[in-house]
């Protein structure tokens, strides 16, 4: 399962703030104010930080910059790892898994494995 993307909880922040522009002086200052504390508690990175990303292909972040980091890195390149073999069996009213087949009990048949059927004579 992977985990829940930033971006609509992000939008959802933004479009609730935008009325509130109207309601001061400022303009939309605090508003993009607003927008980029969001962005910066949960992305880490400010809406400008952002931009410079998309426009530089890399991950920028003025955090990073403060600590000490580089301003801008190369992007990671994630890879999952290899898919794991499992052995899933029936057992009473659910379905076990294991990483390796099933040493003690051999008459369980696989969950997911063709039933051979000597009528029809296939798999």
């Amino acid at each position: 399962m992977s985990p829940p993307s930033l971006l609509p909880r992000i939008a959802c922040a933004l479009a609730l703030m935008t009325p509130l522009a109207g309601c001061v002086d400022g303009g939309m200052t605090p508003t993009l104010l607003a927008w980029d504390t969001v962005s910066l508690i949960n992305t880490d990175k400010t809406m400008g930080d952002h931009a410079m990303s998309f426009y530089r292909g890399k991950d920028c972040s003025t955090v990073r910059a403060y600590y000490g980091g580089p301003y801008c890195i190369e992007h990671d390149r994630y890879t999952p790892p290899p898919p794991q073999e499992m052995y899933c069996y029936r057992s009473l009213g659910d379905v076990t898994c294991f990483e390796r087949p099933d040493p003690y009990v051999s008459s369980r048949q696989l969950v997911g494995t063709p039933v051979y059927t000597p009528a029809s004579g296939q798999r």
